[in-house]
């Protein structure tokens, strides 16, 4: 059904570029998101991409990974919007 086949689709497609549930990723924007980004990439064994619209992607296989680089690096002062695997992008 038509259900059922987008679903398989979508899933492919989330396997192929490596989102939920197949990897990890963190939507993250805000006025010190320039400053806690530059940070983050430096961890190393992630992916970051952007920034598009304000926001930065970080992916990841792993999500231990992904949330010990972002717990690693001192929020900044200036205001911070993080997502982890969000429902929605």
């Amino acid at each position: 059904g038509g259900v059922e086949a987008w679903c398989d689709k979508e899933s492919s497609r989330r396997a192929i570029i490596q989102y939920p549930p197949f990897g990890h990723l963190a939507v993250i924007s805000g006025p010190g998101s320039e400053e806690y980004i530059t940070e983050v990439a430096a961890q190393g064994n992630l992916e970051v991409l952007g920034p598009n619209d304000g926001a930065w992607l970080v992916k990841s296989p792993q999500l231990e990974d992904l949330s010990g680089a972002l717990s690693r690096v001192p929020r900044p002062k200036k205001r911070l919007r993080l997502a982890i695997d969000p429902a929605r992008f």
